[in-house]
């Protein structure tokens, strides 16, 4: 990253640090990203002569060759793309219902704020197993799969401790 630690100074105190010992350094250049650092990567030629700094301490010492950066592919440029195609696509899943258009008023429409947005089906089912049971039925409907899903669970525990106390034995 361009700034304090690519000085040439730093070149040096990195390679005094390596100094006679069995290292290798890798120079990984920054691939530029759409976010609001705006963090920037040094020019190739300043690297080449970091690298030669470092190399004169006899530490090996390598530029990572980049791939993909000239079609914004490259690592870390991925992330944000795909970040920003989340957010377009929940957006895109968030719409008035019909019904409740039609119930809108007329100051509403004006300022197209919606007065209720209709939740994806993933967004509701979510909800709905995350909330609390609404009456006691609703817990009884669940204890026989969870006992029955217990009992299974115990029954692998047991056989799978019996085989292996038998292999141990032999």
């Amino acid at each position: 990253v361009e700034g304090p630690t690519s000085s040439f100074e730093c070149a040096h105190q990195l390679g005094k640090l390596c100094e006679n010992r069995h290292l290798v350094v890798n120079l990984i250049p920054y691939n530029q990203t759409d976010v609001k650092d705006k963090l920037r990567c040094p020019s190739i030629d300043h690297m080449r002569k970091f690298q030669e700094i470092v190399t004169s301490y006899k530490t090996f010492c390598t530029i990572r060759r980049t791939m993909g950066a000239d079609i914004a592919s490259a690592c870390g440029q991925l992330v944000v793309a795909k970040e920003k195609e989340a957010k377009q696509k929940e957006r895109q899943k968030e719409a008035i219902d019909i019904e409740d258009a039609a119930l809108q008023t007329s100051a509403e429409r004006a300022s197209k704020q919606p007065k209720v947005v209709k939740k994806s089906s993933l967004v509701l089912a979510t909800k709905s197993a995350t909330e609390k049971p609404k009456s006691e039925s609703d817990l009884e409907r669940l204890v026989k799969p969870l006992a029955i899903a217990t009992s299974i669970a115990a029954t692998c525990f047991i056989v799978t401790a019996a085989i292996f106390v038998r292999q141990s034995r032999r």
